[in-house]
C-alpha cells in the first residue's frame, strides 16, 4: 500500500496457506449448489482467513491508521489491489470475500474495493456533450439446461433504480428486445451508448470465461470473454455491468482472463 511518500509492503505465499486454498474449494463448490443452508459462513471464514494473511504486521497498522482517519473525518477510502500477470493464483483469488472480523470491506460504504491488472493505464474521458445513454440486456435463453430468469421483474428492478435519474431526463434507458449477439451488434452500430448493462448467466468451461446469450429460436449460445472485449471496446462504452455467475471467474493458470480485466485492458 502506498500514500504518497510511504510505502508498506506484506509477503506472503498461497502455495504454503494449505487451509486457505481449501477453504477457496470449499467455496466455489458451495457456489453451484441451488440452495445453500441458511447457517452457512464459509465465505466469512475465507473472507477473514484472506484477510489475515493479507494485513498482518505493519500493513495491518497502516491500513488501520487511514480507515479509522476516514472515519473520523467522514471521508472514503480507496483499496485498489494491482497484481501482475506472474502471480495467477494470487490474482484468481475473490478478494471481495475480504472480511476484516466485522464486515466484508466491499459493504463498508467508507471504502471503495477494486481490482486493477497491471499495466492499465489511467485515461481521461471528457464530459459528456450528450444525456447518457444506457443500454439493457437481459438473456434468459429457453433452454433446459439454462435456468429461467424473471426478466420482467428484472427489468422492474433496473428501471425502479433509474427512476429518478430518468425523470431528471439525466439518462436514457433502452432495453433490447431479445439477447442474440447479432441484435446487441446492432444496438451498438446504430447508437452510442456509455453503459451496458448484461444480466443473465455466465459459465466457466475449462478456465475460459462465457456470457450465455440467445440464438433466433431463444437456445443458449455461450460467446467467449474475448468477443466480448472486442465487441464492446473503443466505441466509446464508459462502463459496462455484469450481473451474471461467474462473470468475474478467471483461470488459477492465466492472470486476468476474466472479461472484466480484459476490458480494462482495452
Amino acid at each position: 500500500m502506498e500514500n504518497g511518500d510511504t510505502k508498506v509492503t506484506q509477503s506472503f505465499e498461497l502455495k504454503r496457506d494449505l487451509k486457505l486454498i481449501q477453504m477457496l474449494d470449499q467455496l466455489e463448490k458451495k457456489a453451484i449448489v441451488p440452495r445453500p443452508q441458511p447457517q452457512e459462513i464459509t465465505h466469512i471464514e475465507f473472507g477473514k482467513m484472506l484477510y489475515n494473511t493479507v494485513f498482518s504486521g505493519e500493513l495491518r497498522n497502516y491500513f488501520n491508521k487511514h480507515f479509522n482517519e476516514a472515519q473520523e473525518k467522514n471521508y472514503g477510502l480507496r483499496v485498489s489491489i494491482q497484481l501482475n500477470d506472474d502471480v495467477p493464483e494470487i490474482a484468481a483469488l475473490p478478494w471481495e470475500f475480504l472480511h476484516d472480523g466485522e464486515d466484508f470491506l466491499v459493504t463498508r460504504r467508507s471504502i471503495l474495493l477494486s481490482r486493477l491488472p497491471a499495466g492499465v493505464k489511467k485515461t481521461e474521458s471528457k464530459p459528456l456533450d450528450s444525456i447518457l445513454r444506457m443500454l439493457v440486456v437481459i438473456s434468459s435463453p429457453d433452454d433446459p439446461g439454462i435456468s429461467p430468469l424473471n426478466t420482467e421483474k428484472e427489468q422492474e428492478i433496473i428501471l425502479e433504480a433509474l427512476d429518478k435519474l430518468q425523470k431528471d431526463q439525466k439518462i436514457k434507458v433502452d432495453f433490447t428486445e431479445d439477447a442474440t449477439f447479432e441484435n446487441i451488434q446492432g444496438y451498438l452500430n446504430e447508437q452510442d451508448y456509455h453503459i451496458v448493462h448484461f444480466t443473465g448467466h455466465g459459465i466457466s468451461i475449462n478456465d475460459k470465461g462465457h456470457l450465455v446469450f440467445e440464438t433466433e429460436d431463444r437456445k443458449a449460445k455461450l460467446i467467449d470473454n474475448k468477443t466480448l472485449a472486442d465487441l464492446f471496446s473503443d466505441i466509446g462504452i464508459r462502463l459496462v455491468v455484469l450481473s451474471s455467475c461467474e462473470s468475474a471467474k478467471g483461470s488459477n493458470k492465466e492472470a486476468f482472463g476474466d472479461l472484466a480485466s480484459m476490458l480494462s485492458k482495452k
